[in-house]
């Protein structure tokens, strides 16, 4: 039986899987990964009438993201491993967040919030990551879309989507290109069951080194 926890955005998700048993769970928004977690995994086990013992992978999310939120979702997978002696792996949360959409076959650009007017991101097309994660300001990730020219741009975070849309139209009204159409805005967020199709999409075996948090800011 696999589980995997994504807890890197404001969202929290976790997911469990044994042959075509499965238990998903999401909430958006929730500020209480730390107090949550145990409890929901719990839940979810007795639900399927499972128990932690029984779980034989562990995932989770790596971020880049909330620096608590993914100190919480490491910790848990990291001491899952090492209690019960079994396997484990993470993914970015962008390469989760932009997976969602179509494994990353159509150029997509998604990003996660970060500090204000900044955002986390990166730039996906024909099955592959074509650059490193980045923290850009607002203006700089609108000429970082307008420059790469996605299919998708997919976020995380809900009330920024509308904020871009509207300095993308500006920029583009500007320039007096027709860029209508050429992209589609999507609302969503890393979530777990996406984890171990990605590392299984990758071709990338689990370990038990301690997995840790990507971080693209330095401190």
């Amino acid at each position: 039986m696999i589980l995997s926890v994504e807890t890197s955005t404001r969202a929290f998700s976790a997911y469990i899987e044994e042959d075509s048993v499965y238990a998903n769970f999401e909430i958006v928004f929730s500020l209480t990964h730390s107090q949550g977690i145990v409890q929901t995994v719990d839940f979810m086990l007795k639900r399927i009438g499972k128990k932690i013992e029984d779980v034989k992978e562990i995932y989770a999310g790596l971020g880049p993201g909330s620096f608590t939120g993914i100190r919480v979702g490491l910790s848990f997978a990291n001491t899952l491993s090492q209690v019960l002696d079994i396997p484990l792996g993470g993914a970015s949360s962008l390469d989760v967040l932009s997976f969602e959409v179509d494994g990353w076959k159509s150029p997509i650009i998604p990003f996660i919030r970060s500090r204000k007017d900044e955002v986390y991101t990166s730039f996906y097309k024909d099955g592959s990551r074509f650059d490193d994660f980045k923290i850009l300001k607002l203006d700089d990730f609108i000429r970082y879309v307008y420059k790469n020219d996605p299919n998708y741009l997919i976020s995380s975070k809900e009330d920024y989507l509308d904020i871009i849309k509207s300095q993308l139209t500006n920029k583009i009204n500007s320039k007096n290109i027709d860029f209508k159409g050429s992209f589609k805005i999507i609302f969503s967020y890393p979530k777990a069951k996406n984890i171990p199709a990605l590392i299984k999409k990758e071709g990338r075996r689990l370990g038990k080194s301690y997995l840790k948090p990507i971080y693209v800011r330095s401190f």
